[in-house]
């Protein structure tokens, strides 16, 4: 019995804790009218994450990257190597897929995300997993 106890025990502690996830973003313009996105974050160094900018006069550009040191910090994003044209712009900040994801983020992240929780985190009902999902 007691062995049933300790299995049990060690079974259900090895789940990891649940991740409330925290972004604190800011959208930085620059003189020539170009755009970076950065934030901060409490996602582990490592985890994978796509930045996407859409306006209403057409224009979509993607970047990708990793969280370093709790921040991520895009490249440019420009019209071409020009200035953005003036407009309204929608940005998104994501996390693909767990299983893209290195093994450490995964044990963090919990099966199929299981383990995000809070204000940023959304199901992707078409692959019925977590992600992070931020939009502004």
């Amino acid at each position: 019995m007691f062995s049933l106890l300790v299995i049990l025990s060690l079974l259900l502690g090895c789940s990891a804790p649940k991740l409330e996830v925290k972004l604190d973003p800011k959208i930085e313009r620059t003189d020539d009218n170009k755009v970076k996105v950065a934030f901060s974050t409490n996602l582990p160094d490592g985890t994978e994450v796509m930045i996407k900018i859409s306006g209403k006069n057409g224009y979509v550009a993607q970047d990708k990257g990793k969280i370093e040191k709790g921040t991520f910090t895009s490249n440019l994003f420009s019209d071409g190597g020009k200035p953005l044209k003036s407009g309204d712009f929608q940005y998104e900040i994501t996390t693909p897929i767990v299983s893209t994801q290195s093994d450490s983020v995964q044990k963090i992240f919990g099966e199929k995300g299981s383990n995000l929780i809070g204000t940023y985190v959304k199901q992707d009902s078409s692959l019925g997993e977590n992600i992070v999902y931020y939009s502004l």
